[in-house]
């Protein structure tokens, strides 16, 4: 489904109380703000402190957390980016099945993709 057809507006359901809080870190709080801005401009409309409730067909029921109203939005397409938690024990499942394993990007923690990468280098460099 192309992006021009979708029937709904855009928007964005989230529980923090502002949209993008949890993006920090190696200049991500200026991405954030380009990101919000431009997702403004684009006509998307944000709800935070908002929970989801229910998804249908066609509808997504939501409660906003601050006023404990309950909300029904029509749907045409659903997104969910859940939370997300670090396989840690990845690294201990994978031992022994080469001679040195290390764990980088988010089996370690979360993080985002500059960390990743970061991880990436260093291990590859430090692999001797």
């Amino acid at each position: 489904m192309a992006f021009e057809k979708l029937l709904s507006p855009v928007r964005i359901f989230e529980l923090d109380d502002e949209i993008g809080k949890r993006i920090e870190g190696d200049g991500s709080v200026k991405n954030r703000s380009a990101l919000l801005e431009h997702l403004q401009d684009l006509g998307v409309r944000m709800h935070p402190a908002t929970n989801t409730l229910e998804i249908t067909d066609t509808h997504v029921r939501a409660e906003n957390l601050m006023t404990h109203q309950e909300e029904l939005y029509e749907a045409d397409l659903v997104v969910q980016a859940l939370d997300y938690r670090p396989e840690k024990d990845l690294e201990d499942i994978f031992r022994g099945c080469a001679e040195k394993v290390i764990a980088i990007g988010d089996c370690t923690g979360i993080g985002n993709i500059i960390g990743a990468t970061t991880d990436a280098w260093e291990a590859v460099w430090n692999l001797t």
